[in-house]
């Protein structure tokens, strides 16, 4: 499954998917367009939060089946996705609660092929750096990247999950991101004396 997972949207045209939503809840065959349309950016999400690629393709598949299963009751407000990953979100914590977790491991294991081992080395080395660096900050900010980064929510959506304002969320996280370089930069700056 992981190597079919391609970069996708996560947003569909407020047209498109009120007309979508609707043709699942008449009938339930429907729902693969809307499976198809997000499964690349909520298996991305999870395995960020799990790092396990079994373990995130069975809460992949309990999050889109959980999602089939209150469909009718859904009420679209222009935020399916929202929804979809607070229900990925609840799967997540539901984990951890009976699995002992784990560090945010996931960006050391993402590192491309490079035909020079030097480069990948290097590569492999910063990734890791950037691993730890992220895994020690406080979980609210773990879960903004993870939101925006792996699974590729939009800021509208990201707030509605969250329930604050577009704004609020973008500038968290343009601020945790200024915090992150300035942080890199004084450790690569100490590595180097």
């Amino acid at each position: 499954m992981a190597k079919q997972i391609l970069a996708t949207s996560t947003s569909l045209a407020e047209e498109d998917e009120a007309g979508i939503l609707a043709a699942c809840q008449a009938d339930p065959a429907a729902f693969t367009s809307l499976y198809h349309h997000y499964v690349a950016a909520v298996y991305r999400y999870v395995y960020f939060r799990v790092g396990n690629q079994v373990e995130a393709e069975d809460l992949v598949s309990q999050v889109f089946l959980a999602a089939l299963e209150g469909l009718p009751n859904y009420n679209h407000r222009g935020f399916f996705a929202a929804w979809l990953f607070g229900i990925a979100r609840r799967k997540v914590v539901d984990h951890y609660r009976r699995a002992r977790p784990e560090p945010l491991d996931g960006l050391a294991g993402a590192a491309t092929v490079d035909p020079d081992p030097l480069s990948q080395l290097i590569a492999d080395e910063e990734l890791t750096h950037l691993s730890g660096v992220i895994a020690r900050q406080p979980e609210a900010d773990q879960e903004l990247l993870r939101l925006r980064y792996a699974a590729g929510l939009s800021f509208d959506q990201m707030a509605a999950l969250l329930r604050r304002s577009p704004a609020a969320v973008k500038m968290s996280l343009y601020r945790l991101l200024s915090r992150l370089e300035k942080q890199l930069e004084r450790e690569s700056h100490g590595r180097e004396t």
